[in-house]
């Protein structure tokens, strides 16, 4: 695997090469999580007894979906869509947002490093009624780094307006570029053996307000996992968040050693079983008001794995996760993709 650095290296030069990354017709799926999802029940009991009025029960249902397809060499089109729900007791409430961005590339020829300047529009949808509906724009430049084909780092900055809410933002993560040749791939190199590397697209995203007492928030998201043997992996996952609105801070944060075996029903699909556990802590700041939660959790779970190319996979699957200190348990689905270097 070559090493993911982040320097001014990347910023100063684009270097040249035989082969363009960015090509007409290539799919795009940004460093947002590609398609992920989840549904859960949550409780402090977790019984069959969902509406009791002793049990502070809740059904919560997320998803968002990201992706964009390449009109030319230099122009792409993406958009990212979002939904939440979540129903505690009598109340629910529900959240759409949606994003459409246009983005063109300075240097599509360079086979390493490719910069792009993009502009879009966004809307946010409080699915209730009398609920609010805000439109905005988002404006931006960045930085593509291909660390190996298809896989890129990529760095941006820019400037969103949704509503009377403004903010500046910086992001890093891991995106994909899947040309046609890439789709059509038909090697046999398998990327469940032992010394691949296996990882997740979410790394690093900060924003700030524009004005005071506007929500500023910091997520960090990194996943990696290494194939110790075949078709066994250890990995780590890193949830970091910090978000501060009108003068109440919030953050919480996750560290997840996991274990996961895969098991090969055909050669572009099979199964996946999964087992973490790790700490976990949150703390809620609001003016002489504190409070602080830490505990243990442990979770499990399986599903499918279906290969796009050699390198990329899309899972399915249900899992379980228990936090002990809270006595919350969680059953969800989720969705999401791997990639394998």
């Amino acid at each position: 695997m070559k090493p993911l650095h982040l320097t001014l290296v990347c910023l100063l030069y684009a270097s040249t090469g035989l082969f363009a990354q960015v090509q007409k017709g290539a799919i795009y799926l940004p460093p947002t999580q590609i398609f992920s999802g989840s549904f859960g029940i949550a409780s402090d009991k977790f019984s069959a007894n969902l509406l009791s009025k002793n049990d502070q029960s809740s059904l919560n249902l997320s998803f968002l979906t990201a992706g964009g397809y390449a009109l030319s060499d230099h122009f792409l089109v993406w958009g990212a869509g979002a939904f939440s729900t979540n129903s505690e007791m009598a109340t629910s409430y529900s959240r759409l947002g949606v994003s459409l961005n246009a983005r063109y590339y300075l240097n599509p020829e360079a086979s390493t490093s490719n910069f792009f300047i993009e502009f879009g529009g966004n809307t946010d949808l409080e699915l209730v009624p009398d609920g609010q509906k805000r439109w905005g724009y988002q404006a931006g430049v960045g930085l593509s780094h291909f660390i190996s084909p298809s896989l890129a780092l990529e760095v941006g900055a820019g400037r969103q307006q949704t509503g009377k809410q403004a903010s500046f933002a910086l992001y890093t993560g891991l995106a994909i570029y899947l040309n046609k040749e890439r789709i059509a791939s038909t090697t046999s190199i398998n990327p469940f053996q032992k010394g691949t590397w296996m990882l997740g697209t979410g790394l690093m995203k900060l924003r700030f307000p524009e004005v005071a007492n506007q929500q500023q928030d910091l997520n960090l998201s990194p996943q990696v996992a290494y194939f110790v043997a075949d078709r066994f992996a250890a990995g780590l996952s890193f949830n970091y968040n910090d978000i501060n609105l009108e003068g109440v801070k919030s953050t919480y944060w996750t560290l997840e050693p996991h274990l996961r075996y895969y098991y090969r029903i055909r050669a572009k699909a099979g199964l996946f079983f999964t087992a973490g556990a790790g700490p976990y802590a949150s703390r809620v700041e609001d003016g002489d008001y504190t409070e602080s939660k830490s505990g243990f959790f442990y979770g499990l779970g399986m599903g499918t794995n279906v290969l796009i190319t050699p390198s990329l996979a899309v899972e399915v699957g249900p899992n379980f996760r228990h936090y002990t200190h809270a006595n919350l348990t969680r059953m969800g689905l989720d969705l999401g993709i791997r990639m394998f270097l």
